[in-house]
């Protein structure tokens, strides 16, 4: 049987290809999504936590240490990247399901999340995680470096305004902010 962190991995996996354009999905389209596909006999109660907490990078693990989904924004998720921020308790656990813990004609899902998803435009993988303690990451109480190798993780039009943001102010010196 299919485990329930397996089970909401496909369906944001599906959620993602079907919706390239989208950046990130409500929790409540991953169950929707989820229930669809009907990998399981009957609706499990655990895709909720799961999809909420249990295998979300930046919520402390409870009880799983599984790294499969990001939230962008409350009550939004989105599959997990290399580079996204993590809670550090979460730090070496898996953010994707191996091909064999899939039906097979789901196997293809892995494959297109590390060659195509989990990838910067040039085709390499992002950089490395960093662990930040804090579910939300701000620049207040951020260190200047943290700041610095923070800012390249933003993306879409999140990661524009920030840039645009940024335009007017002052060299930051990473030492002393």
């Amino acid at each position: 049987m299919i485990t329930v962190a397996n089970e909401v991995w496909i369906a944001t996996a599906l959620l993602h290809r079907e919706h390239p354009e989208r950046e990130d999905f409500a929790v409540s389209e991953i169950i929707r999504r989820a229930r669809g596909e009907a990998l399981v006999p009957d609706y499990r109660p655990g895709i909720h936590p799961h999809v909420s907490t249990h295998i979300v990078a930046s919520k402390p693990p409870n009880p799983g240490r599984l790294r499969l989904l990001h939230e962008s924004t409350r009550g939004r998720r989105r599959l997990y990247r290399t580079g996204d921020p993590f809670h550090p308790d979460r730090r070496g656990s898996k953010t994707h399901p191996e091909p064999d813990e899939l039906p097979a004609n789901y196997a293809y899902l892995v494959d297109w999340y590390t060659g195509e998803f989990d990838r910067t435009p040039g085709g390499t993988p992002v950089e490395a995680s960093i662990a930040l303690p804090n579910r939300r990451p701000s620049a207040h109480g951020m260190s200047g470096k943290t700041f610095a190798e923070f800012r390249g993780f933003l993306k879409g039009k999140a990661g524009a305004a920030f840039e645009e943001a940024l335009k007017d102010t002052e060299r930051v010196n990473l030492d002393e902010w």
